[in-house]
């Protein structure tokens, strides 16, 4: 039994589009997942493209003017107290074309320039490219609400590649994956979506900024720990 990225997390019952996850990670001697902290927490479950199905709780989270993320540990549905482990793979599509990246790294955010390409998956918008718009931003508030406030200049902006080339984002991407290959850049906070459903530009969070919830990614080659029983 083991979760993989970019999973999608629903919340039971609740009626809502849920998140999606992003990468997989650790911390301490837990596995798990990454995803976007102002999404739900309680009774959320994983539903990976692999068909996997495990119930999901948050071991640590932070959701301030700069951060927005969440590391999540998965338990077995059969045996509630039994936890899971994470393989180092991120899914960035899914049914009918699915695709399996194995993490092999990141990039970090002061090696981003104006005009790099990026890709995304969303459990809603699925996959699709954008480009960098502003390497740091501030999302004007109220369009994005750090927690109650105005959000800092720490987060990247993306937009469209060009003209007629998709640029897909809904709700339900949030907390999703940003990345380039196999090597994890950034995690989907929100995006601004006209009436017709058109995606203007979206805003992550890098992947520098998971050591604030005691978090590492967990890179294909680097041992991990059997997750706590």
């Amino acid at each position: 039994m083991s979760m993989a990225g970019s999973g999608r997390h629903v919340g039971a019952g609740l009626g809502r589009p849920g998140c999606t996850g992003s990468f997989p990670a650790r911390r301490g001697r837990q596995s798990g997942v990454l995803s976007a902290a102002h999404c739900e927490n309680d009774n959320v479950y994983y539903n990976g493209v692999d068909g996997e199905g495990y119930r999901l709780s948050v071991s640590q989270e932070s959701w301030t003017a700069s951060t927005d993320v969440q590391f999540m540990v998965g338990h077995s549905l059969a045996k509630q107290a039994l936890r899971v482990g994470v393989r180092p793979e991120f899914y960035e599509n899914a049914w009918p074309n699915v695709r399996v990246r194995e993490l092999v790294g990141s990039i970090a955010q002061s090696s981003l320039a104006e005009g790099d390409t990026i890709c995304k998956y969303g459990a809603v918008s699925g996959y699709s490219c954008g480009k960098v718009v502003r390497v740091l931003f501030a999302p004007p508030y109220p369009f994005s609400d750090c927690n109650g406030g105005p959000c800092g200049e720490t987060w990247v902006l993306m937009g469209p590649l060009d003209v007629g080339t998709p640029f897909n984002c809904a709700k339900g991407d949030s907390g999703g994956p940003w990345f380039v290959g196999g090597r994890a850049v950034g995690i989907m906070m929100g995006s601004e979506i006209d009436e017709a459903g058109r995606c203007f530009y979206a805003v992550f969070m890098s992947v520098d900024r998971i050591s604030v919830v005691g978090a590492e990614l967990h890179i294909a080659g680097r041992e991990i720990p059997i997750p706590k029983q």
